[in-house]
């Protein structure tokens, strides 16, 4: 019940309505994009994006026997059943 309780209270406190209500009483407006005022930093060191390293993919090896290969699909489709993945 407690959980219950805070959940419900930290759902309520971050609803869209209760966050623009707060805002409305300390005393914050929707900006106009007219009165935006933007500040140019001189000499502000701007970062430089880093590509991500590609990732291998490992390669499957293929099993060896027939009898391999249906016990792997048997599996695989009876762990995707648990799951809940039946895949019709």
């Amino acid at each position: 019940r407690d959980n219950a309780s805070i959940e419900r209270q930290i759902a309520e406190s971050q609803s869209l309505e209760y966050l623009q209500g707060e805002a409305a009483r300390l005393g914050f407006q929707q900006a106009d994009p007219d009165s935006i005022e933007y500040v140019i930093v001189l000499d502000y060191p701007v970062a430089t994006p880093v590509n991500p390293l590609p990732t291998a993919t490992p390669i499957a090896v293929p099993p060896e026997t027939i009898r391999d290969a249906l016990w792997l699909s048997m599996r695989s489709s009876v762990t995707n059943l648990m799951r809940g993945e039946s895949r019709e």
